[in-house]
């Protein structure tokens, strides 16, 4: 499995978020949301509430859903030709 830094490296270079360094231990990063990153999380937020609003689903079964969708896109990622 991959890890994070390359996708908060791209968030960082997008402006969503800065990486800084710990103040108790500098080999650590804080990462901390840009203006640009908070207002991205709040159209974010809005955006999977107009989502959920569109459907009649339980929590429980969005959350099937999610689980399903990203176990499929594992699959299909990871499928040897």
């Amino acid at each position: 499995m991959g890890t994070l830094t390359p996708i908060v490296k791209r968030l960082e270079a997008k402006g969503f978020l800065q990486r800084l360094a710990d103040e108790s231990d500098e080999r650590k990063k804080v990462i901390v949301l840009t203006d640009a990153g908070y207002k991205l999380k709040l159209e974010a937020l809005a955006l999977k509430q107009t989502l959920l609003d569109k459907v009649n689903m339980s929590d429980e079964q969005v959350e099937s859903l999610r689980t399903l969708c990203l176990s499929l896109t594992s699959e299909l990622t990871h499928e040897v030709t």
